[in-house]
């Protein structure tokens, strides 16, 4: 934890210190948004399981900042939805009488909805004379505003102390944008990968008695790890700087 924790303080002095001072007349700055589809990760207690798919489940609003050269500086406030899944196969059983019970497919969800702040490095390149690429690497301090879990007795009372509601990671993604003809617009579709560095669920192992059986129940100990493929569109408006000179 205390590796994680020195690796995201870095990247984020990285990230801040990265602006250079001057901006020259060619600079810009722009105001966006952006939304779309989630497949999330969880690894619980060391094993993955089934991923969570969402096709409207994340959007941010943001900022650009172009500091010279290709390099721009990131700021986004976003929403994001966390999770996995658990996947219950077609199947049948007999019941006392030998009736044959058939049962369908089912997917339990498990969603944990957070609200995050983001600066983030990014670097542009020209792909051709329509459209740009660039890739970026951000930082993200995040707050667990919700959560929905489909067996929550059987994980204990998490909103005491199982649940981490704060929790921090790192995005590194890319793109590519184009401008709307002479519009102050672009468009832009993106990919990123969200690992986060700090345990979504943390609760360690300890035993109860119980009354029932007259003996010592153990409760293994659960933790879970988040991470994030978000694709997205957005669309931004330009604003050319004035030259400082």
């Amino acid at each position: 934890m205390k590796k994680n924790f020195t690796c995201f303080v870095a990247i984020s002095f990285f990230c801040i210190a990265a602006k250079p001072a001057h901006i020259t007349a060619q600079d810009y700055t722009s105001y966006g948004a952006k939304g779309g589809f989630v497949a999330a990760f969880q690894k619980w207690n060391g094993g993955t399981r089934s991923p969570l798919l969402e096709p409207l489940a994340n959007g941010s609003i943001f900022t650009e900042i172009s500091a010279g050269g290709r390099s721009q500086i990131i700021l986004a406030a976003g929403y994001h939805t966390r999770g996995s899944a658990i996947v219950q196969r077609a199947g049948s059983y007999y019941d006392q009488r030998g009736v044959q019970i058939n049962y369908p497919e089912a997917v339990f969800k498990q969603k944990f909805q957070a609200v995050s702040f983001e600066p983030a490095l990014k670097q542009l390149y020209q792909l051709n004379n329509d459209f740009g690429g660039y890739y970026m690497l951000g930082i993200r301090g995040e707050y667990t505003v919700s959560y929905q879990l489909p067996f929550p007795s059987q994980y204990g009372d998490l909103s005491i102390e199982g649940l981490n509601r704060f929790n921090y990671g790192i995005s590194v993604g890319g793109g590519i944008e184009k401008r709307l003809g002479t519009l102050p617009l672009m468009v832009q579709l993106e990919a990123q990968i969200q690992p986060d560095f700090s345990k979504q669920i943390f609760a360690p192992a300890f035993s109860y008695y119980d009354i029932y059986s007259r003996s010592y129940q153990a409760f293994p100990e659960q933790s879970v790890i988040n991470t994030n493929l978000e694709i997205t569109i957005g669309i931004k408006y330009i604003i050319p700087n004035e030259d400082e000179d």
